[in-house]
C-alpha cells in the first residue's frame, strides 16, 4: 500500500512533465515559437517531424517510467516491516522460512557483509586477550595494521 501511495505522484509528475514536453513541442510546431520569441527566420510546419519526435518522447518516457517502478519496486522492499527472531536475528521470509539477516539482505540488496567484533564485544567474549587501553585491537595481534582494519 505504501508503493502505491509512493509511485502515484511520481507517476503523475513523470506523465505530466514528458505531455508538457510534447504540447511544447506541437505548440514550437504549429506557432513557429522560435520566430516569435527569438526574431528567427519563420518555418513551414513539419508534421512528418513532430510526429517522430513526439514518438522518440513518448518511447523515451515508457522508458524511464519501467525504470522508477523498478526502483520504487526496491524501494518498497526496503521499506517494508521485517519480522525478525528477538533471539537469533533470523529473519521469516514470505514463505515462512528462516533465513540469517545478512543472507537476507544480501539477497534483497546485492550487499556483501564482511564480519569483525567490535570493542565492546570482544572485551566480553574474549577479556582474557582484549586489550582495553589499546582500543579496537586485540593484544594477541602482532600487526597494529591488521588489527585496526
Amino acid at each position: 500500500m505504501q508503493r502505491k501511495a509512493l509511485s502515484k505522484p511520481v507517476f503523475y509528475t513523470e506523465g505530466l512533465g514528458f505531455f508538457l514536453v510534447i504540447i511544447l513541442l506541437w505548440l514550437s510546431e504549429i506557432y513557429d515559437l522560435p520566430h516569435w520569441l527569438f526574431d528567427a527566420m519563420p518555418t513551414a510546419i513539419n508534421w512528418r517531424e513532430s510526429i517522430f519526435e513526439t514518438v522518440l518522447i513518448l518511447l523515451l518516457a515508457g522508458t524511464i517510467m519501467v525504470f522508477n517502478a523498478k526502483l520504487l519496486r526496491k524501494i518498497e522492499s526496503l521499506e517494508e516491516l521485517l519480522p525478525i527472531c528477538a533471539h537469533c536475528k533470523n529473519i521469516r521470509k514470505n514463505d515462512g522460512t528462516w533465513q540469517k539477516v545478512d543472507d537476507y539482505i544480501s539477497d534483497c540488496t546485492k550487499t556483501e557483509f564482511t564480519h569483525t567484533i567490535c570493542p565492546t564485544c570482544a572485551a566480553q567474549l574474549y577479556p582474557d586477550i582484549y586489550n582495553s587501553t589499546a582500543g579496537a585491537r586485540l593484544s594477541c595481534d602482532p600487526d597494529p595494521e591488521v588489527a585496526n582494519r
